[in-house]
């Protein structure tokens, strides 16, 4: 219940803020991959910034303590089939939610700027665990 409530909470504060600025353009709104067996979920959304197209990261501990989380993102345009890959290993504290946003470098080390031709109406994102 209450990831579910976190996660509302998450979606809500990103409509309102795409709804409040005019450097943000929203192609896909927060998604969830699955949950990992050590409680950090990690979301996704594809957004353009400043005229920059990326994909933010965002990383949530539900854990019972601070802890690494470790993955790879990889992004595929549908397009032409070319891909992008990063390697994540972000400290994350006990029920902190990192989440990075458009008029913020906080967290620039969660966001991945696409490449010139990567369509982004059209990617396939993908995230593997690295524990």
């Amino acid at each position: 219940m209450l990831k579910r409530l976190l996660f509302f909470m998450l979606v809500m504060g990103s409509v309102s803020i795409s709804f409040g600025q005019s450097s943000e353009t929203v192609y896909k709104n927060w998604q969830v991959f699955p949950e990992t067996r050590n409680s950090i979920e990690i979301f996704y959304r594809v957004v353009k910034c400043n005229n920059t197209n990326q994909v933010q990261i965002s990383v949530f501990n539900d854990g019972p303590a601070d802890q690494n989380a470790q993955f790879a993102i990889t992004i595929t345009n549908k397009g032409d089939g070319q891909n992008l890959s990063k390697d994540f290993n972000f400290a994350s504290k006990k029920g902190v939610f990192n989440k990075p946003d458009c008029d913020s470098d906080a967290l620039n080390d969660l966001k991945i700027s696409l490449p010139t031709g990567f369509d982004p109406s059209g990617l396939s994102v993908k995230k593997t665990y690295k524990n």
